[in-house]
């Protein structure tokens, strides 16, 4: 999972800053988008490589009791060639920063 780095509250803008890990790699709407504009697609081995491991997520989040009701593409990031699941439940997005 993209590991929780920090929370702080931003005065000037009365706005909760969640900080994550970063993934270098993207996210996997990225990725998506990456093989559409090639005209290529995932093989069938990186599907189930990324459907294991996005299950795996969510089954660690389960064993600690924690119910994701919004997964969704770009939420799964990518972060040195494997998936990461994370939450943007309590900020309602979630933004790259560099």
């Amino acid at each position: 999972m993209i590991a929780y780095k920090e929370a702080f509250c931003e005065d000037a803008t009365s706005s909760l800053c969640i900080v994550m890990e970063y993934a270098e790699s993207g996210d996997l709407l990225e990725k998506i988008n990456q093989h559409i504009k090639a005209g290529s697609r995932f093989s069938e081995d990186e599907i189930w490589a990324l459907l294991v491991q996005i299950a795996s997520g969510l089954k660690a989040l389960h064993d600690f009791k924690i119910l994701h009701r919004d997964l969704k593409v770009p939420i799964s990031a990518r972060a040195r060639g494997s998936v990461r699941t994370c939450s943007s439940r309590r900020t309602g997005q979630s933004k790259s920063v560099t």
